[in-house]
């Protein structure tokens, strides 16, 4: 049998991302984040966490972006004199 990866419990999902453990099981139940579910329990694939983490990392950078654009274009008035 293949070496399978050990699977991740909330806990562990909220320590890493550094949020609550409510918040992973909302952004689980919302499938915002993929889970593994058995009987009552919620496991998440680390290699599901780390791709939800490089994507919210992304769309970070993209926000940071547009942000940083419309700041410097934003500041662009016209300065004729009267």
């Amino acid at each position: 049998m293949e070496n399978l990866p050990a699977l991740m419990g909330v806990e562990d999902v909220a320590r890493v991302l550094n949020i609550s453990p409510y918040t992973v099981r909302r952004w689980a139940s919302l499938q915002k984040l993929p889970r593994i579910k058995l009987g009552s329990r919620i496991l998440f694939d680390p290699s599901d966490v780390a791709h939800f983490l490089e994507q919210a990392r992304n769309a970070s950078n993209r926000d940071n972006i547009h942000s940083d654009a419309a700041a410097t274009t934003g500041g662009n008035h016209d300065q004729r004199s009267k």
